[in-house]
């Protein structure tokens, strides 16, 4: 098991966007040097056309139950969760 800064890492990599692990009851980010963090299951990205909303609810979720994350926009703000893979992508494109 990995830290929750290598793990926020596996998941930029496959899926093109910064993730930050939070924690259910605070709502701050987990310090990145805490340890016991699953593998990120999956090695494709998710479809461009998913939102969000869903990737939090059928790839975050599933893996870290115990967990919530901030999926960021290339300019540091909170993707909304309407918001689909694609713009949260393109906006580090962008920079």
């Amino acid at each position: 098991m990995a830290t929750v800064g290598e793990r926020e890492a596996q998941i930029k990599a496959i899926e093109q966007f910064d993730v930050h692990f939070i924690h259910p009851q605070s709502k701050r980010r987990l310090h990145s040097r805490l340890h016991g963090i699953p593998k990120y299951q999956y090695t494709r990205p998710a479809p461009n056309n998913m939102s969000v909303n869903r990737w939090f609810r059928t790839r975050f979720h599933v893996n870290y139950p115990d967990h919530f994350a901030r999926v960021l926009m290339g300019n540091g703000k909170k993707a909304r969760g309407p918001t689909r893979l694609y713009a949260v992508r393109n906006s580090y494109r962008n920079l």
